[in-house]
């Protein structure tokens, strides 16, 4: 007899499939395009795009954790000191 969690664990996979599959689909396309360089350059620019949008979004939760953090050990921290991980590019 199939157990739920295996169930769970079979729609869990079919999701990530799917989430991967649409996330990676414009690789995929410029991967399979008959036009090389455009094909080439399209990913280039899609995946640049997608790497600058994730760095950004890491770096607004370190400041969000830096936030929390501070506020758990009642420390204020200035404004300049959150701000410049946001703009220092080697953090």
């Amino acid at each position: 007899m199939i157990s739920g969690e295996s169930i769970f664990l079979v729609f869990e996979g079919i999701v990530a499939v799917l989430v991967y599959g649409i996330l990676f689909y414009p690789f995929f396309a410029c991967l399979t395009t008959e036009y090389k360089l455009v094909g080439s350059l399209l990913g280039f620019v899609y995946g640049a795009l997608r790497h600058v949008w994730v760095i950004g979004l890491y770096r607004i939760l370190l400041v969000l954790v830096i936030i929390v953090v501070f506020a758990r050990l009642n420390i204020t921290p200035s404004q300049p000191f959150l701000l410049f991980f946001l703009v220092n590019p080697c953090v």
